[in-house]
């Protein structure tokens, strides 16, 4: 009687762990470490600093799909941002910058595993460059590339050479030549110069 009972306690131990243990398996487990996001440029390995992103996160692809999980953020000074306790806590990821080019191709295509980024770290592939950082625990890689906005440069007024005013030559001045007596005709040839001296120093009487 006492060796039937002890088998059944037993029975009865058993289960009661496989209870508990299904139970276990069937509630979701909560994660409180940080998930850090970091967008580098791909070319150059810089990170890129306020940078909206789109995070989508769900169960399966049709739940990012649907967008069911979405949340938006921005890059601080060192191109970093963070999950939501919300979405760190979801099986899968999905980031979308905006005003860049992704760097993996169509990001609506891709998704990421949440618990292989909490365990080693992953990073979107780099097809713009040959950057690739090394996988961090709890980091969340992002290659993207930006293009710099083109404006007009206009030269300061210290490296503008200013030119020269033209030299004038200055222009002499002759004086006038004095005007002929009413009384002789003036020839300008000379001819009649005795005439002249001679109507000066003697002038003719009425």
């Amino acid at each position: 009687m006492i060796q039937r009972l002890a088998v059944c306690f037993g029975i009865g131990l058993t289960f009661a762990a496989v209870a508990v243990n299904c139970a276990g398996e069937g509630l979701p487990v909560s994660h409180n470490e940080p998930i850090k996001l970091r967008v580098l440029n791909g070319q150059t390995g810089k990170p890129l600093v306020h940078v909206h992103l789109n995070l989508y996160a769900g169960y399966d692809e049709a739940d990012i799909r649907r967008q069911s999980w979405h949340e938006e953020t921005i890059t601080d000074e060192q191109g970093q941002a963070s999950l939501s306790s919300q979405l760190i806590n979801l099986p899968f990821l999905q980031v979308w910058p905006t005003k860049t080019t992704s760097c993996q191709g169509n990001p609506r295509k891709a998704r990421f595993s949440v618990e292989r980024i909490r365990r080693d770290g992953l990073s979107t592939p780099n097809r713009c460059g040959t950057v690739m950082e090394k996988d961090t625990p709890g980091v969340f890689i992002v290659y993207a590339f930006a293009k710099e906005k083109k404006g007009k440069v206009l030269p300061s007024t210290s490296s503008v050479q200013s030119t020269p005013a033209p030299k004038v030559e200055p222009v002499e001045s002759h004086p006038a030549p004095s005007a002929p007596s009413r009384d002789v005709p003036f020839d300008p040839k000379g001819h009649n110069n005795n005439t002249l001296r001679a109507a000066l120093v003697f002038p003719s009487g009425n």
